[in-house]
Parts: C-alpha cells; sequence; structure tokens
C-alpha cells in the first residue's frame, strides 16, 4: 500500500484494515476467535450502518 494513497485518509480504511488484520485469529486450535456476526457487524459498520 502507497502510505500517500488518498484512500488512506479514510478513518474507516483504517478501522477496516485493523480489524481484517486480525480476522483469521484463532481461539484455539480449529477454532476462529471472529465469526459471521462479526463480519457482518464490520461491513455494516464500514457501510455507514452503525
Amino acid at each position: 500500500m502507497d502510505s500517500n494513497a488518498p484512500e488512506l485518509r479514510d478513518a474507516r480504511v483504517w478501522t477496516a484494515l485493523d480489524r481484517l488484520s486480525g480476522a483469521d485469529l484463532m481461539e484455539s486450535p480449529g477454532q476462529y476467535l471472529h465469526g459471521t456476526e462479526d463480519f457482518d457487524s464490520w461491513a455494516s459498520e464500514f457501510d455507514g450502518g452503525e
């Protein structure tokens, strides 16, 4: 990513990137920390739903 890209000035983009960077964290072997409800909530927030 280019740090001078205009898209990166948007705080929503940084929040989304931060959340997505941990989207595949494991709670235990074979069990993810985040599930479908988390992803739906993040998408809704990014789209301005919250």
